[in-house]
């Protein structure tokens, strides 16, 4: 199962039927982690606020502009979740084995509960600090796509704590990538399997370096 969030709670829930295409992607991407794990070249440090947002003004010429109320929401939601599930009041994974009827109760209570604690979360209880950038326009076509609404801006959201990154817009995922590989990992992304490795994986098979053998590393 995985969902999306939005301010207001989850724009959609999907429940996935386990099947042998999914088991044998599932395997894919095992075998994925381990390449990774074994000849990645970590980072001597975590990328700095000041790298991040250098990187981002230069070479992309991004813009900074104030973070929205549903921007600052969907932070709290998403880095909560990811880094911090221990504060919550519901668990944020649903129980092992459940089966559809349970995974949507689980679903309806984890929004209520979690939901309502972020509400009354401030970013400043945790540190979270977000920053969202613009990509001027004549550097957004760069990353366009046939299906894109290029009528959209193409937004980075960062937050600093965590390192964690959301990009929207027309040209999201060809942008992402990019920035997932570009930041790296470091030595604990490795050994613990953070949020920051698992992107990193997805971003080498989704950018289809690994089909062209142009490993960063």
């Amino acid at each position: 199962m995985f969902r999306r969030w939005k301010r207001n709670g989850p724009t959609s829930v999907f429940i996935v039927k386990k099947d042998r295409k999914s088991e044998e992607k599932k395997k894919r991407f095992q075998e994925l982690l381990e390449l990774v794990r074994e000849y990645a070249v970590p980072r001597k440090a975590p990328l700095t606020t000041e790298e991040m947002m250098e990187h981002l003004k230069t070479f992309y010429e991004a813009v900074e502009i104030p973070a929205s109320p549903g921007q600052i929401w969907a932070m709290k939601r998403n880095v909560i979740s990811n880094f911090f599930p221990e504060i919550l009041p519901f668990p944020v994974r649903p129980p092992k084995g459940a089966g559809k009827k349970e995974l949507l109760t689980w679903a309806e209570q984890e929004e209520k509960e979690n939901g309502a604690f972020i509400d009354r979360l401030s970013p400043d209880e945790l540190g979270l600090v977000l920053h969202v950038f613009r990509i001027p326009e004549q550097k957004k076509q760069e990353y366009w796509e046939e299906e894109d609404q290029t009528d959209q801006d193409l937004l980075i959201e960062w937050e600093e704590r965590t390192g964690h990154m959301t990009v929207s817009g027309p040209g999201c995922r060809k942008l992402g990538d990019e920035l997932i590989l570009w930041k790296g990992v470091t030595k604990e992304d490795l050994e613990k399997e953070t949020p920051v490795f698992y992107s990193y994986a997805a971003a080498l098979r989704d950018s289809g370096r690994l089909d062209r053998g142009e490993l960063p590393w």
